[in-house]
């Protein structure tokens, strides 16, 4: 004998493997946006302990720059403080878009108080790694709201004013190793017989500048301003 389906059965059941699969989802979810929020976390304080200690090979991974940068254009760094960490997105205009972490850092510093973002890669698929982008001042009217109580975001805002109203970017904050202070090392005298060994190249600051840009060609066209 010929059985009608149980639609109504059919129905919860649907039902049941849908509410497991978004639940599924959600806890995925939460635990890779977690993942990166810690990583981002974990990346931005050992940034502030190099800038702190001035000391750029303690840096996380492309953070080295940065900390010369830092330190030439405030003079120094009596201290540093991370403030929020958070998620930025944007949208391309066929639908796509990307998404990657930025750690606000509160500093005190020789010219005033700064407030720097540190900008880390987009779209990473490894939710522990968080490798640093850019670096670059916030104005205070792009500060989060909360992020600083009332009277230390108008010292912020003072003291960018006294400095010129001109925030420093991501490429005025990447000092290469060549940019540096050079130290000069005394010569050794060359023994008789010694094999020479040729001096390692340097590389040309805008040519550093251009393989950090990643093939931004926004980021590519201020290198070659900020060198020609």
């Amino acid at each position: 004998m010929y059985k009608t389906p149980n639609v109504k059965r059919r129905v919860i059941v649907i039902l049941g493997v849908t509410l497991v699969f978004i639940a599924g989802l959600g806890a995925f979810l939460f635990w890779y946006l977690g993942g990166e929020e810690k990583a981002a976390t974990r990346e931005a304080n050992k940034f502030i302990t190099a800038l702190e200690k001035h000391d750029p090979a303690a840096a996380p991974k492309d953070g080295d720059d940065y900390v010369r940068g830092v330190w030439k254009a405030y003079r120094r760094v009596d201290s540093a403080e991370l403030v929020d960490t958070h998620q930025n997105s944007s949208n391309s205009n066929q639908g796509s878009g990307s998404s990657w972490w930025v750690a606000d850092i509160l500093l005190h510093t020789g010219r005033g108080l700064v407030v720097l973002e540190l900008a880390f890669e987009p779209n990473n698929l490894d939710p522990d790694d968080q490798e640093i982008d850019l670096l670059y001042e916030l104005t205070p009217g792009r500060i989060h709201g909360g992020v600083l109580d009332s009277a230390t975001l108008a010292r912020v805002k003072s003291d960018q004013h006294e400095r010129g109203d001109d925030p420093e970017d991501g490429i005025s904050l990447d000092v290469s190793e060549s940019e540096a202070a050079p130290v000069v090392r005394p010569r050794a005298p060359v023994q008789p017989n010694t094999p020479v060994v040729p001096a390692k190249p340097t590389v040309p600051p805008v040519i550093k500048c251009i393989r950090r840009a990643h093939g931004d060609v926004n980021k590519i066209q201020r290198c070659g301003e900020r060198y020609n």
